[in-house]
């Protein structure tokens, strides 16, 4: 009897081992799936992989942890985005777009454009009131230009320009209880590819639009460039500059720019033969 006795307590030590064992797996297995769901929210909540999505009102882009922003040490926000707290909020629908190396901003189709600060803007000079330029942008307010805001300039050597002329310019404020300001140099003082556009011809364009000819990848910029030589000037504000050596090559390629609208890579260069072929007949 005392034998049985001691196999069925080593049965039920067996038995409690094994149950205490399945228990700790079956823990860790839920652990370990809990661990790849969290890595794999945290991969999709990065910035880079929301880049070309469509995004809602509300929607937020990234938490500002050092994880969602993949290494980036600043973040520059753009239209239909904002800074709430610790997290950057889509404030109006549309696709997620990036541009080197920090830029992020919503495309949308939208008719009015707001200005945001460092957008790069064509803009027509109306007058001159003192010491700067009113500056019409496109939005719902003129812009300031000032008379110091170029590379150099001092009281003794300030730049002549006249009403009606076009510039190449950088917001430098952008706030919703002021005027906005600009400047044809960048953040350094450096002129760069800032200031008055002589020549050529200014044309608007839709804001999306404007937005797809500042991608280097922009496929029928490309494909006129292989073909014909040509300046060009894009503002975020849905103007375009365009100086080329002959008035034949500026008509053809602001046409072509403004046709490329919702065309595909194959489309694109369709459009651009046609129009070199009847160009080389006309």
């Amino acid at each position: 009897g005392k034998k049985e006795r001691e196999r069925e307590r080593e049965t039920r030590e067996r038995e409690r081992e094994r149950e205490r064992e399945k228990r700790e797996g079956e823990r860790e297995g839920e652990e370990g799936e809990r661990g790849r769901r969290e890595r794999e929210s945290s991969e999709q909540n990065t910035m880079d992989a929301k880049v070309g999505r469509v995004l809602m009102p509300g929607d937020v882009a990234c938490r500002l942890t050092p994880e969602a922003l993949g290494g980036l040490r600043t973040l520059r926000v753009g239209n239909g985005l904002v800074q709430h707290h610790d997290a950057v909020v889509v404030t109006k629908a549309g696709v997620l777009r990036f541009r080197a190396p920090n830029r992020y901003w919503i495309e949308n189709v939208q008719r009015r454009y707001v200005p945001t600060t460092e957008d790069m803007i064509i803009g027509i000079v109306l007058e001159r009131i003192g010491e700067a330029f009113k500056v019409d942008i496109g939005g719902a307010h003129v812009a300031s230009l000032s008379l110091y805001g170029f590379e150099g300039a001092t009281r003794k050597n300030r730049p002549t320009i006249e009403n009606g002329a076009a510039v190449y310019a950088r917001v430098s404020l952008a706030n919703r209880d002021m005027d906005p300001e600009i400047e044809c140099m960048d953040a350094t003082g450096k002129a760069g590819p800032f200031g008055p556009l002589s020549d050529g011809v200014v044309f608007e364009v839709s804001l999306s639009l404007a937005g797809q000819l500042l991608n280097n990848e922009c496929v029928v910029l490309n494909l006129l460039g292989q073909k014909i030589p040509y300046e060009i000037a894009v503002g975020v504000n849905g103007r375009v500059w365009v100086h080329s050596s002959t008035p034949k090559n500026v008509v053809l390629v602001s046409n072509a720019i403004q046709m490329s609208e919702g065309l595909d890579e194959e489309e694109c260069s369709a459009l651009v033969e046609d129009m070199l072929r009847y160009q080389r007949t006309a």
